[in-house]
């Protein structure tokens, strides 16, 4: 009976992610603006994505260079 009464008088769990220190926050936003944090996002965009499955992922040299290439291989000009 005592089991039963502290599982029907347990609280629910408000909170379902863990609350960020603001300092965290601001280091994640800055990595994300900056594109220091590209790698990781790739990384993990590989992970869900099911059309890329089947090939491996690039090292870290393989996608900076990769990202240079496709940012300066084209003529990116207004005028």
């Amino acid at each position: 009976m005592n089991a039963m009464n502290a599982i029907t008088n347990a609280k629910p769990n408000t909170q379902s992610k863990p609350r960020m220190n603001p300092f965290t926050k601001l280091w994640w936003w800055l990595r994300q603006i900056s594109g220091d944090a590209a790698y990781e996002n790739y990384l993990a965009h590989r992970r869900v994505s099911p059309q890329e499955s089947g090939t491996a992922a690039m090292t870290r040299e393989k996608f900076y260079a990769d990202s240079l290439h496709r940012k300066y291989s084209t003529i990116n000009r207004c005028c």
